[in-house]
């Protein structure tokens, strides 16, 4: 089934029921598991051999990842508000809508990309400095950050290309293209990084700048991939019928960075959120910083599954919106609802069972396999809550409702999580900073909640409807 089927008289005469719908949810969401995975995997890569160089440069690159990754992650979240508004578009039938405001995506999603270029390349050296970083990694690192910087202009470009493609319910191009380029990477950084790739001279020998240079290559490839794909596929041919003027549209493109902002900042607090609690737990001993990171690289993976259906669920509400049908808008979320919660309690379940043997694979001291335990019980304790308020958050998003969710964000995770976290961290530890993250989390799940409740009400769609599901509107 197609976003455009909702729109179809006759299947609204006999409307789907929930589980169909969730099998709908979980065809989309599948191919943005294994995407993200892909994505995930060409970071361990970078990480893995840098580590050939020594710690010096796994360092460098692990900080200069740790700055660059935000700068596209924000990109990702500020144009996340195409992906609704191509699934209304298309169940509207508005054609070549979805293709200029693809385009107008495009254009602001490089300009976003420009920005974030100069600072990697020309800021952060003077940054860094000031940060307390250790002044023999300050140089590689500014190195390494002026090699990826060419590529983040191009993550717009892929990003507003991949969008388009999902919001299309075709969530399948993005993740032929992320293990394309998990693939690609694994030579580039052989031919860049090291001097001796395939033999004694075969490589350029440039280091961490090499491995630099392969991210911007990957982004740039990732780029042409996606773009390619929207320009050609034939399932497309509508959204680039009639006038679809690539120029670009100073008003078009401000109408969807005002919508996509908020998101683009909400992604940024999650992220800031974690990395402060890794930076605070980090001074309380390395057992502790050592958990900590087991247990949240485990929840990062498996967080993956319930943030792939969050997206299947922005498709569906945007494309139920455009086709006029609140029931399915519902129903779409209901869907997500079971199945991300659903997979959320199957994973805790695991998490449970085999944290020792989890713990163990990262770790071999003692200490540090009891504690990351301890964590990793904690992790799976909100796994079913973070499902919730991860799937809740992409329907409030396949709405339009991005700048009251943005303030609960900000006051869930700073006025409840940080200080529950500071509070009983005082007292137990690590663990005491992941009960301010489920504190945090349960906050977010409670509000959106509510907010989701007064949200689908038919009154409360009605108006969004009435504009077609231009979420601008």
């Amino acid at each position: 089934m197609t976003t455009t089927s909702i729109a179809d008289p006759a299947a609204r005469a006999r409307p789907p029921g929930l589980a169909a719908e969730t099998g709908v949810l979980a065809r989309l969401a599948a191919p943005i598991v294994v995407a993200q995975l892909a994505y995930m995997a060409t970071g361990a890569t970078d990480s893995i051999m840098a580590g050939r160089l020594g710690t010096g440069a796994l360092a460098a690159v692990g900080l200069g990842a740790a700055i660059w990754v935000p700068v596209t992650t924000f990109i990702g979240g500020a144009l996340y508000v195409l992906l609704p508004l191509i699934a209304g578009h298309a169940a509207a039938g508005r054609d070549g809508a979805g293709g200029r405001d693809a385009v107008q995506a495009a254009w602001g999603g490089i300009a976003i990309g420009l920005i974030g270029a100069l600072f990697l390349a020309f800021g952060m050296p003077r940054l860094l400095p000031h940060m307390g970083v250790d002044p023999a990694l300050i140089d590689p690192t500014a190195a390494y950050l002026a090699a990826v910087a060419p590529g983040v202009p191009l993550v717009g470009l892929s990003m507003a290309a991949r969008y388009f493609c999902d919001g299309h319910s075709d969530t399948r191009p993005a993740m032929v293209t992320a293990i394309f380029i998990a693939l690609l990477n694994v030579p580039l950084n052989l031919v860049l990084m090291f001097d001796d790739a395939f033999g004694p001279g075969t490589g350029a020998g440039l280091g961490v700048v090499g491995a630099g240079i392969s991210s911007a290559i990957c982004m740039a490839t990732g780029a042409l991939i996606l773009t390619m794909r929207a320009l050609t596929a034939g399932r497309y041919a509508p959204a680039r019928r009639g006038p679809v003027p690539l120029r670009p549209d100073l008003r078009a493109m401000l109408g969807l960075l005002r919508q996509g902002l908020p998101i683009g900042l909400a992604f940024l607090v999650e992220y800031s959120m974690m990395s402060t609690v890794a930076v605070l737990i980090g001074g309380i001993g390395a057992v502790a910083l050592a958990a900590h990171q087991i247990a949240f690289n485990v929840t990062v993976v498996l967080f993956m599954i319930p943030v792939s259906v969050s997206i299947g669920v922005s498709i569906r509400v945007g494309g139920a919106i455009g086709a006029a049908d609140p029931a399915a808008a519902r129903r779409a979320l209901a869907a997500g609802l079971a199945l991300g919660c659903g997979l959320a309690m199957v994973t805790a379940v695991l998490v449970v069972l085999f944290a020792p043997e989890i713990a163990g694979i990262y770790a071999a001291d003692d200490a540090v396999v009891v504690l990351a335990v301890r964590l990793l019980l904690l992790a799976a304790a909100f796994q079913v809550i973070d499902a919730l308020q991860v799937v809740l958050g992409g329907a409030l998003r396949g709405r339009g409702d991005v700048n009251l969710p943005l303030l609960m964000m900000l006051g869930a995770y700073w006025l409840v999580g940080q200080p529950v976290g500071w509070q009983m961290g005082a007292t137990e530890g690590a663990a005491g900073w992941w009960y301010g993250i489920l504190a945090g989390i349960t906050t977010i799940a409670g509000l959106f909640a509510w907010r989701t409740w007064r949200g689908f009400t038919d009154r409360a769609l009605r108006p969004l409807m009435a504009a077609g599901g231009d979420m601008r509107s």
